[in-house]
């Protein structure tokens, strides 16, 4: 019940997140604490993952991301939205995506000042 509560806000709500960006923002600080996380590869912060459960979902958040300035793409397959590239985690970083959750927070920051020092 909660997840078909979640669907049908996000349906009612979808306009308003993807045309404005402090709303875009906030709703993925929200939805990256609860569902996303840095991916690493090889030791390296290499992009942002968020799971998703259907199509809708997911092209929702990819809208969300693309309000902010973020190239997210989605994979209903793989059930996630992604991002990856230092240009596009420099801008999740501006945006504080991950500020809701602490730990993540902090993987996320030490990942991405790692991966800047090193180019």
């Amino acid at each position: 019940p909660l997840r078909e509560l979640w669907i049908n806000l996000l349906k009612v709500s979808h306009n308003i997140i993807i045309n404005n960006k402090s709303y875009a923002k906030w709703f993925l600080q929200g939805v990256l604490a609860a569902d996303g996380c840095p991916v690493f590869s090889r030791g390296k912060l290499s992009g942002v993952m968020v799971r998703i459960e259907n199509q809708e979902e997911g092209e929702l958040y990819q809208s969300a991301f693309r309000t902010v300035g973020i190239s997210a793409n989605v994979s209903v397959k793989h059930r996630k939205v992604s991002f990856y590239g230092y240009s596009q985690l420099q801008k999740a970083s501006e945006f504080e995506l991950f500020k809701l959750h602490k730990e993540r927070n902090e993987k996320f920051k030490k990942g991405l000042l790692n991966r800047k020092l090193k180019e």
